[in-house]
């Protein structure tokens, strides 16, 4: 992945080489279709975090917390959970993870 933005000291910036104003008031380019693109894997590692919950949830109400179908979400959610710590490490999660 090509990096697009530079830190600074307060903030990232970005050259205006890598991105087009649109008469609209909107920004596009190769650096904002990247941003696109890390925003939409961090919705989809929500959304596969809240999945697995409801599911390891459905199983609990049935009893069946030793099946080997829970133990594959457990371990799953572990995954995610790690995911999710190492994007809030870097300030891209705002949402608590739960463990």
């Amino acid at each position: 992945m090509k990096r697009y933005s530079q830190p600074t000291d307060r903030h990232y910036v970005i050259k205006a080489t890598d991105v087009t104003a649109l008469p609209t008031h909107q920004l596009t380019g190769p650096a904002i279709d990247q941003l696109g693109r890390c925003e939409d894997f961090l919705e989809l590692i929500r959304s596969e975090r809240e999945a697995i919950l409801t599911e390891m949830d459905r199983l609990r109400e049935r009893n069946q917390t030793k099946s080997v179908r829970f133990r594959e979400l457990f371990i799953s959610k572990l995954v995610y959970a790690n995911i999710e710590a190492q994007l809030a490490h870097c300030g891209l999660s705002d949402e608590p993870k739960e463990p």
